[in-house]
């Protein structure tokens, strides 16, 4: 019985712990959020009349997460492909 009762806690405090960085992680200064205020700020810029917005161009710097995201990418690629050779093969 009081096995039970351990699991139970153990389960509300890792929900709590996760709740909690769940809260953190949020604090209004994701990607998102500096996107619209960019975005916000160029249709402010390409309103007004005789605008000077400077051209800026954005560009993805690869780093370790982005080239990971790349090989899992190019990896579930390859099996869609392979799947697809198969039921090709047996229709």
């Amino acid at each position: 019985m009081w096995w039970i009762i351990k699991y139970i806690l153990l389960f509300i405090l890792i929900l709590i712990v996760f709740i909690f960085g769940i809260n953190i992680s949020n604090i209004n200064v994701s990607q998102n959020k500096l996107l619209q205020d960019d975005l916000k700020y160029f249709e402010e810029e390409i309103q007004s009349p005789n605008n000077d917005y400077p051209k800026e161009s954005y560009v993805i710097n690869k780093n370790a997460v982005s080239k990971i995201a790349d090989k899992i990418d190019r990896t579930i690629n390859k099996i869609i492909e392979k799947a697809k050779d198969i039921i090709k093969t047996k229709v």
